[in-house]
């Protein structure tokens, strides 16, 4: 009887993967996406940002909590603010394990846009009270181009923002501690169109890269940062930084864009190893290209470029509704575009407007995410699985194995803060609704507290252990699930 049941649990389990639907909804002007595992439970959500106009009411941020087979639940789409969310970014900035997001907010009551960064700190695992700071980026013109990274190397993220209009860039130092941001230092450049950040000298120091009209950076030096042009009048749309032909210092490349999307190339800039670039291999392409993400998607250590069109530009309408994939040769060189549909609607007004690559379904293959944008029609979020033999599939490839353990349909979290003093949060996330029983203990075994004894539904769930009579020391919390599986984790407790 036991195997049987464990059988019955094995197939609805392996059913349930196969109903998994790929596409999800989303509110209107969804324009960027990031993946990161902002629960701490093992495995990636998914933040999009939307494009919100001033005295608009849709949401700025939709969230995906993903339960870990690569099915996602839209939890929140709660936050509503001013400001277009094109470059979404979630990072850790703060002093906690938990990443929190990095979006834009712009304030147009006094007649004159006021422009922020706006911080939105996560609350161990949630943004469902947005607790947010504003930071005045102290100027008035659009941002047009959004960077993370370690500006002056002290170990926590810094933001850089680009300026297209009044052909600007700046960076804003992060204190590090409570996630706090300096005001931002300026820089003139010519008209730049992308920013982008990495080391482009070899010298585990991140430096500035900026295109448009011209190719320029800026290196980073414990000195300070110092200008180097690489190329006048490179035309590019869009850069990236990659070790392109595995060589161990990074290339650059430029995707260049002619007028009204008619001339596309994808351009390398190669790296002698000293911080020195020269035009190494061009390659004219049909699709237009305007959004790009670097990954290595087939798994064979080499980047891969992957790409989506223009909103506005597009050469035909079948671009409107697929992402591209060029394939590193590993010879310095890229394949000719793969198309895969990214967009199943009818809709003109909707377009594959930003992808974004990882493994969400734990099979260890990366999968393809892409966010179908449209300001009042149909938005939505397609992901695409990677499947054993490298195709693109609409269902998730992870499925629950023979034989193994209940306890992975639940996951027990450490407790936060820990150690603690007064009070800690105890939180585990069902992917079914079970009874549930979960006890805390001294470091003997002896019983302290029931926190809860009772049937819960699926998804997370959070309980408040505070320590009311109990002396300094190790204590350990249970977690039982319909009676049989178990987990526990230590927390310390310090008066």
């Amino acid at each position: 009887m036991k195997y049987k049941a464990i059988m019955i649990v094995v197939l609805f389990f392996a059913l349930f993967q196969f109903l998994i639907s790929a596409s999800y909804q989303l509110p209107f002007a969804a324009y960027s996406l990031d993946v990161k595992d902002i629960d701490l439970d093992g495995d990636k959500d998914i933040v999009v940002g939307h494009e919100v106009a001033w005295e608009h009411t849709n949401p700025s941020i939709s969230i995906l909590e993903n339960n870990g087979y690569g099915d996602f639940d839209l939890i929140d789409t709660s936050m509503v603010f001013c400001g277009y969310q094109d470059f979404i970014r979630v990072e850790k900035v703060n002093a906690d394990e938990y990443p929190d997001i990095i979006a834009l907010h712009s304030d147009f009551s006094t007649g004159e846009a006021q422009r922020y960064v706006r911080i939105i700190y996560n609350e161990y695992g949630s943004f469902e009270n947005c607790v947010f700071q504003d930071f005045s980026i102290n100027y008035s013109e659009p941002v047009r181009g959004l960077k993370i990274g370690d500006v002056d190397h002290d170990n926590d993220i810094d933001i850089m923002l680009s300026f297209n209009e009044t052909a600007k860039w700046c960076y804003m130092l992060n204190s590090g501690n409570k996630g706090e941001f300096s005001l931002p230092v300026y820089y003139d450049v010519s008209n730049p169109t992308d920013i982008e950040f990495g080391d482009l000298n070899s010298d585990e120091r991140g430096d500035v890269l900026l295109c448009g009209r011209n190719l320029d950076i800026w290196y980073n030096y414990e000195t300070g940062l110092e200008y180097c042009n690489v190329s006048d009048s490179a035309y590019v749309l869009r850069v990236d930084i990659t070790d392109v032909d595995k060589d161990n210092d990074n290339d650059i490349i430029g995707y260049y864009w002619g007028m009204m999307g008619t001339q596309k190339q994808v351009r390398i800039y190669s790296n002698d190893g000293e911080g020195y670039f020269e035009l190494s291999y061009s390659k004219w392409i049909d699709p237009a290209l305007t959004t790009t993400f670097i990954s290595d998607i087939n798994s064979d250590n080499y980047s891969d470029i992957i790409f989506n069109c223009s909103y506005h530009f597009p050469n035909s309408e079948e671009e409107y509704s697929h992402t591209y994939v060029m394939y590193n040769n590993g010879n310095n060189s890229f394949t000719d575009p793969v198309k895969y549909q990214t967009y199943f609607g009818d809709c003109e007004y909707t377009a594959s407007i930003t992808s974004y690559v990882e493994d969400i379904d734990g099979n260890g293959l990366k999968d393809l995410m892409t966010v179908n944008y449209s300001y009042g029609s149909e938005n939505n979020l397609n992901i695409l699985y990677q499947d054993s033999l490298g195709n693109f599939v609409e269902e998730s490839q992870t499925g629950i194995n023979d034989g193994e353990s209940i306890i992975k349909n639940c996951v027990l979290f450490q407790n936060y803060p820990n150690p603690f003093n007064n009070e800690t949060q105890i939180q585990f996330s069902l992917v079914k609704a079970s009874q549930i029983e979960l006890n805390v203990v001294n470091s003997k075994g002896g019983f302290v507290q029931n926190l809860v004894s009772s049937k819960l539904n699926k998804g997370k769930h959070s309980f408040s252990f505070k320590a009311d009579n109990i002396n300094s020391g190790l204590y350990f919390y249970s977690l039982s699930v319909d009676g049989v599986a178990k987990d526990t984790k230590k927390m310390l407790y310090l008066k």
